[in-house]
């Protein structure tokens, strides 16, 4: 005789399931909305602010207000561009949001991060807890069923991002992983700790290049930080990373904008902002020799633009004005100086460790998938390789082609007297 068995319980009612109830009950509460338009934008202001100072990270920098909102008001409303932030709520409080733009590339309409290429770095700003899962989850339930895209594009994302687990568990990668390198500032106690980081070669590079461009007078390192002090100097920083460019064969598409100087200026111009645009400036007597843009977020400085006086260019002006940069940061008791995307080779020597980053794309529909299956994930990575592997003439005449007619101009001499620049 077999054992008899006790009958199985019954199911607990869902009425009765304390767990579903209130997880229900959050879910009921947590609503997104989709912002695509300057004055929604504007609107936004106060909530994101607040949202940006209780949940920013260190590398929120291209997600925060000010950058967002200068860029769109001068990049969108003269042109096709159009804003697509995606606003999530819980109750009546701001709890992420997820800065996109539509744009159209041929006959495929994709979502890219609002500012990209211009932002290094895609994420959201979103506060912690145990409800982000869901708050990620409500925002891209907003982007795939309302945006009506074909493709969702989201480059450089770091892996140390809020969205990296996410996107990697719901998007398609394209290409190659690159690295962002940074320097750890917080492994230096002082400058005399700073200066132990330098072999003797790199040491005595540093001491040759001063001395050769003291042939032009005195070295002066100065760091501009007041308002408009842009407004004369970025015209020339752009001509001659255009012009360094160039002779390389490379082009880049932020730098050839035309609404690249006034995005910057704008940004700048922002006294009230917790995001900070520093110009430092490297002069030989009253020669402007090498120059650079940083944005300043929480304790991190970005390493945005260099640039240096392209006639000087064997005298390896930017090394020692990078050396100036990183003691200043060291100085202001930043935590991290960051060289940020592409990990080139010679940004090793002035970081500590790199972040890996990964481009994420998702199709939407048909077309999407011809446009990201097709191009971002097959033609493109053999196109890039090709375009890199050609010699550097050739790459030349192929860069009219993606300027849209932009052309680099003969620089003029910089005095430092222009600039307002003062010791």
């Amino acid at each position: 005789m077999g054992v008899a068995r006790a009958a199985p319980l019954p199911p607990i009612p869902r009425y009765l399931d304390t767990v579903a109830i209130k997880h229900t009950k959050i879910a009921s509460q947590i609503t997104a909305r989709t912002i695509t338009t300057l004055e929604g934008l504007d609107g936004l202001k106060h909530e994101w602010r607040i949202l940006e100072a209780a949940a920013a990270s260190n590398n929120n920098c291209f997600q925060s207000f000010d950058w967002c909102d200068a860029w769109a008001r001068t990049h969108c409303s003269s042109t096709n561009i159009k804003p697509h932030i995606v606003a999530v709520y819980h109750g009546n409080r701001l709890a992420l949001i997820w800065p996109l733009m539509m744009t159209c590339i041929g006959p495929f309409c994709v979502l890219r991060w609002l500012s990209d290429p211009f932002g290094q770095y895609g994420d959201v700003i979103a506060r912690p807890g145990h409800d982000l899962e869901t708050y990620l989850a409500t925002a891209w339930q907003e982007i795939c069923e309302n945006s009506q895209a074909a493709t969702v594009r989201l480059r450089h994302v770091r892996e140390d991002a809020v969205t990296f687990s996410f996107l990697k568990q719901h998007c398609s990668t394209a290409g190659r992983p690159e690295c962002a390198p940074y320097l750890d500032l917080t492994n230096f106690a002082s400058e005399a700790a700073y200066n132990q980081r330098y072999n003797r070669t790199q040491r005595r590079r540093r001491k040759r290049i001063h001395k050769e461009l003291t042939k032009f007078g005195e070295i002066k390192f100065t760091q501009l930080t007041g308002p408009g002090h842009l407004d004369e100097i970025i015209d020339q920083i752009i001509l001659q990373k255009n012009i360094w460019l160039h002779r390389r064969g490379h082009f880049s598409e932020a730098l050839a904008s035309r609404h690249c100087a006034a995005f910057l200026k704008n940004l700048a111009s922002r006294t009230d902002s917790p995001l900070r645009v520093v110009t430092s400036v490297l002069t030989a007597g009253k020669r402007a020799v090498s120059y650079e843009i940083g944005l300043r977020f929480n304790a991190q400085h970005m390493c945005f633009i260099t640039a240096h006086d392209n006639q000087l260019t064997d005298f390896s002006p930017g090394r020692l004005l990078m050396d100036f940069s990183q003691r200043q940061a060291l100085r202001e008791g930043l935590a991290v100086f960051d060289l940020m995307v592409p990990g080139d080779d010679h940004k090793r020597s002035w970081s500590s460790d790199a972040v890996k980053v990964t481009d994420f794309y998702v199709a939407l529909n048909v077309r999407g998938k011809l446009f990201g299956h097709g191009f971002l994930k097959t033609a493109r990575p053999i196109l890039r390789r090709l375009y890199h592997s050609m010699p550097i003439k050739m790459r030349r005449r192929l860069i009219p082609l993606f300027t849209l007619g932009v052309a680099c101009q003969k620089p003029k001499n910089a005095l430092a007297s222009s600039y307002n620049i003062h010791a």
